[in-house]
């Protein structure tokens, strides 16, 4: 636990425990509660919107604060996001806050944390390393959904947000005891965007990404609505499943 990646590795199989407690159950929940597949899918492009939004701003942050302290950001993000699918129920308000914090978190997270992979490990044994993330992710991607698949068919809610708060706040402490290292400032605008767009050689890549897409949004929230359904509505054989 002395080294940076170390850390990294702690952080990440908590992580990975805390958004895979709910992550995989939200499109689900939110059509248990009675939104439509119209209204799941809009929240679905409006997590990818924000994303896309909020990246400029995540580096303006990251070339400001830093690494470890933009990641650090993440966390309330996502809290927010927890506790707004609470209350989803009683005002169309948090529905759009949902969608919003997801965004916004998923901006902070993804970028800061790659960066801190490649700034804190070894060009030499960089397959290594991201070979045992990948392990710790699906080791903790698999019994996470048991669990808060159980929590929400025999307890509730405000149980499962209890616990994940728990382990993300838990989760935190690696980083703060990591020491932020310095990068090369970034410039990244919105009207770069466009200049990816209109970029030729890169056409592959964004035939795959665009893919990577399709599929992402199949497997996070049109099959686990078909297999809930299948399945009598029980989000425990879900979670098992």
């Amino acid at each position: 636990m002395h080294s940076s990646m170390s850390k990294i590795y702690f952080y990440r199989a908590l992580i990975s425990f805390v958004t895979s407690l709910i992550g995989i159950f939200v499109p689900v929940y939110l059509y248990s509660v009675g939104f439509s597949l119209v209204m799941i899918l809009i929240y679905t492009i409006g997590v990818s919107l924000t994303y896309i939004i909020f990246a400029p701003t995540v580096i303006a942050s990251i070339n400001k604060f830093g690494l470890k302290y933009t990641l650090l950001f993440s966390a309330p993000a996502y809290l927010i996001y927890l506790s707004s699918i609470q209350f989803v129920t009683q005002s169309i308000i948090f529905f759009h806050i949902l969608w919003l914090s997801q965004g916004i978190y998923m901006a902070l997270f993804w970028l800061s944390f790659k960066a801190e992979v490649i700034s804190n490990g070894n060009p030499k044994t960089r397959g290594n390393e991201i070979g045992t993330l990948q392990v710790i992710v699906t080791l903790f991607t698999a019994i996470a959904p048991v669990i808060g698949g159980i929590y929400l068919e025999y307890f509730s809610y405000w149980n499962l947000l209890l616990l994940a708060s728990f382990f993300l706040l838990l989760s935190n402490l690696p980083l703060l005891l990591a020491k932020d290292k310095k990068i090369h400032k970034i410039n990244f605008k919105h009207s770069d965007y466009f200049k990816l767009i209109k970029k030729t050689s890169n056409k592959k890549t964004k035939i795959a990404h665009a893919s990577e897409g399709i599929e992402l949004i199949l497997s996070t929230v049109i099959w686990p609505i078909v297999f809930f359904i299948f399945i009598n509505e029980s989000f425990a054989k879900l979670g098992i499943l």
